[in-house]
C-alpha cells in the first residue's frame, strides 16, 4: 500500500498527540475496509487494521481513523467515554423490536433468526454512535487535506449508494420499525450536513426524504449542535438516540474501562 503524504503527516500526528505510534496490519478478506483499535495506556501503539485488497481509497479511511485518534486525545482523560452495550443494553434493543411483532407480524419468522437481530441492533447502535463524530472527522479531512478530497468524495458516493439500498421497500416490509426509521433518519441527517460541510450533492439526489418532519428536525439540531470536542458529539449522538428511541441500547464507559477487543 503506497500512503499519501498527507496521510503520513496525520499519522504523525496521532505519534505527538498520544505519544504512541500508528500501526498499520493488512487483513485479507475484511468484512469492512478500516478499523481501529485506539491504544490503552498498557498499549505500545494504536492498531489500525485495513482490507489488503483495498484500492487507493483506504488513505482516506486512515486519514479519517487517525484523526479519530488525535481527537480521542484532545479530550481529558477524564472526560474520555466510548459508546458501548453491554448485555442489558441488547436485551433493551431485542425487547423492543419483539414488541414489534404484534403489529408487523411478518417479523416474527425472522426474530428467530439470532444472527440477524444481532445485526440489526449492532447495525443501529454503530451508526447512533459513529456518525455525529465521523461528521467532524469529513470536515476536518476535507478542510486540512484537500488532496484527499478525491478519495474522499469516492467512498462518501459508495455510502450514498448504501443509502439508497436501504431505503427500497422490501427493505422496510423486512425490518423493525425502529430500526429501519433510525437508520433511515440518521443517513438522511449525516449526507445533509456533509453537503452543507463538503459541497456535496447527496440529498438533492434522493427522491424524497423519509420521515420528512423528524429527519428535518434532527437535521436542525445537529447543524446548530455538532462540530465541537468529543464531549459535543457525546450531547449530539444523546439526543439522536433519544429522538430516535434507542437511548437504552447503549450507555458511556471509561474509555480505560473498556475491553480494547470491544
Amino acid at each position: 500500500m503506497k500512503l499519501y503524504d498527507s496521510v503520513k503527516e496525520i499519522i504523525s500526528k496521532v505519534h505527538e498527540k498520544s505519544e504512541k505510534p500508528v500501526e498499520l496490519i493488512p487483513v485479507s478478506s475484511m468484512a469492512t475496509m478500516a478499523e481501529v483499535k485506539i491504544a490503552r495506556r498498557h498499549n505500545s501503539s494504536h492498531r489500525i487494521f485495513y482490507n489488503a485488497e483495498s484500492p487507493e481509497e483506504i488513505n482516506h479511511l486512515i486519514g479519517c481513523k487517525c484523526v479519530q485518534i488525535i481527537r480521542t486525545f484532545e479530550t481529558p482523560e477524564d472526560k474520555r467515554l466510548m459508546g458501548v452495550s453491554f448485555q442489558d443494553n441488547i436485551n433493551n434493543a431485542k425487547m423492543q423490536i419483539e414488541a414489534e411483532s404484534g403489529v408487523k407480524p411478518e417479523l416474527r419468522e425472522v426474530l428467530n433468526n439470532n444472527e440477524m437481530v444481532s445485526s440489526w441492533i449492532l447495525g443501529v447502535i454503530n451508526q447512533v454512535i459513529s456518525q455525529p463524530a465521523d461528521l467532524v472527522v469529513e470536515k476536518i479531512i476535507f478542510e486540512e487535506y484537500p488532496d484527499l478530497r478525491r478519495l474522499q468524495k469516492n467512498v462518501l458516493e459508495n455510502q450514498f449508494n448504501d443509502y439508497i439500498t436501504t431505503l427500497h421497500p422490501k427493505v422496510r416490509d423486512l425490518s423493525p420499525s425502529v430500526v429501519f426509521d433510525a437508520s433511515a433518519i440518521m443517513n438522511y441527517v449525516y449526507l445533509r450536513v456533509l453537503d452543507d460541510y463538503l459541497g456535496t450533492d447527496f440529498t438533492a439526489r434522493t427522491e424524497h426524504v423519509y420521515k420528512k418532519k423528524r429527519s428535518e428536525a434532527l437535521y436542525d439540531f445537529t447543524k446548530a449542535n455538532t462540530g465541537g470536542n468529543t464531549e459535543q458529539d457525546r450531547l449530539v449522538i444523546d439526543h439522536w438516540a433519544e429522538k430516535l428511541k434507542v437511548r437504552s441500547w447503549y450507555e458511556w464507559a471509561d474509555f480505560e474501562d473498556v475491553p480494547e477487543d470491544y
